[in-house]
């Protein structure tokens, strides 16, 4: 029909041998492979997916996409997944990165940009060197949760943060740089609270790097 939006729709590859997948999709809606046995990337060191929606179909089965993409960045599907990045990705409200075997996880480096939608973290990597998390607005919402268990961590870049009661993390006192900690010295418009970020201040005690914004009230001006 003339006028009529064309929505774009892509299927995520599934491949034994890729070792590097960069994936950027225009904001097309992701369909995520169902993926039923172990090993199946088990090349895969590298995975860039950047501008995609992710659209759960609904009906609270492990069919949803959003819950076959944490299945797939496991270690049983990618045992050999180094580094993780994820960037301009709707409709993801939930990732959770688990480790059935500490052996197993090669994970090293995961950074989660614009995942404006993802509300719930849940990251269990012990080989993890570094994080990076930005533009996650969802995060530090008083409804947001976050799990991190990272035992070796030692760069923690992060401008959204949970509140400390509903953050568990295991591996702040391993971190030596901390960058990206976002204060607001009257409070944000939005009401977004400092605590989060308050709370990796005090608990990264082995930080010797640090990088904090402190930002101004907005104030809006009104022209009449």
């Amino acid at each position: 029909m003339p006028g009529r939006k064309k929505l774009l729709s892509a299927a995520m590859p599934a491949s034994a041998r890729a070792e590097t997948m960069s994936l950027t999709l225009g904001n097309a809606t992701l369909t995520v492979p169902p993926v039923a046995g172990a090993g199946a990337f088990a090349a895969l060191t590298d995975l860039l997916l950047s501008h995609a929606r992710i659209e759960p179909n609904g009906n609270g089965t492990d069919v949803d996409d959003e819950r076959n993409l944490g299945r797939l960045l496991s270690a049983s599907c990618c045992p050999r997944l180094r580094r993780l990045r994820l960037a301009h990705i709707a409709g993801l409200s939930a990732l959770r990165c688990a480790a059935p075997a500490p052996a197993a996880a090669t994970l090293e480096e995961v950074r989660l940009e614009h995942v404006s939608d993802m509300a719930s973290l849940e990251l269990d990597a012990p080989g993890l060197r570094e994080l990076h998390v930005a533009d996650c607005y969802r995060l530090a919402s008083d409804d947001a949760a976050v799990a991190i268990s990272a035992p070796r961590l030692e760069t923690l870049a992060c401008a959204d943060m949970c509140r400390p009661e509903r953050l568990r993390f295991d591996g702040a006192e391993t971190v030596w740089r901390l960058d990206k900690i976002f204060l607001w010295s009257h409070g944000h418009p939005a009401g977004y609270s400092n605590a989060g970020a308050v709370w990796l201040l005090r608990n990264c005690t082995a930080a010797h790097s640090l990088g904090v914004h402190i930002s101004p009230p907005v104030v809006c001006i009104y022209i009449f």
